[in-house]
């Protein structure tokens, strides 16, 4: 399903970028894929949209296989902790399609702007509620910050423009995002202690 949403995702976003009547799109951010009343636009919005739907279906089959897992993956909320900082980050991915930037440009900084705590949240909660999954996750959690703080530093002091900034998030989301499926699937692998 992860894979899923990355296909979905990336797939949606390079059909925008092929088909947009704007070649400096990228000079600005992604969100101006989804400003034009073409077939590019109607490309990225409904692609957050479905992405955004896949994250929150993503959340509930977290959220299954963390109660599965019980205390072999972390502590007792962990669980609803992880399912609720995902569906954060679904919901508004799929808001910030429904309401394009030339929309109503405070609404949708908002919503992008509760996708990217919810993500924060759930980086800055996963070393504490999900201490016993294997160690490459606390490693790649440690990792995502450096990346995503250097990538923060560079945009503040305008080395690079927030569309290249949006790709060092994501890129970093996804990365993470992988990995933490990779953990839950190495936590089912490893027998029960009798």
């Amino acid at each position: 399903l992860a894979g899923l949403v990355l296909v979905v995702l990336v797939g949606g976003i390079l059909a925008s970028i092929l088909t947009t009547s704007d070649p400096s799109w990228w000079q600005l951010h992604f969100s101006q894929l989804g400003t034009f009343h073409d077939l590019s636009a109607a490309f990225f919005n409904t692609t957050l949209k479905v992405g955004g739907s896949l994250v929150v279906v993503y959340a509930v089959r977290v959220r299954r296989d963390l109660r599965r897992l019980g205390r072999r993956a972390g502590r007792r909320g962990a669980p609803t902790s992880a399912a609720f900082f995902l569906t954060v980050i679904g919901v508004n991915l799929a808001l910030v399609g429904c309401i394009p930037l030339n929309t109503n440009k405070d609404l949708h900084d908002k919503v992008a702007g509760m996708m990217v705590l919810g993500f924060a949240a759930l980086l800055l909660t996963s070393p504490f509620l999900l201490h016993r999954l294997p160690k490459r996750l606390p490693i790649a959690t440690s990792l995502v910050f450096v990346f995503l703080f250097a990538g923060a530093w560079l945009f503040v002091t305008s080395t690079i423009n927030l569309a290249l900034f949006e790709v060092i998030a994501f890129s970093a989301m996804f990365t993470w995002s992988g990995i933490f499926t990779h953990c839950l699937t190495g936590a089912h692998a490893r027998p029960v202690a009798a």
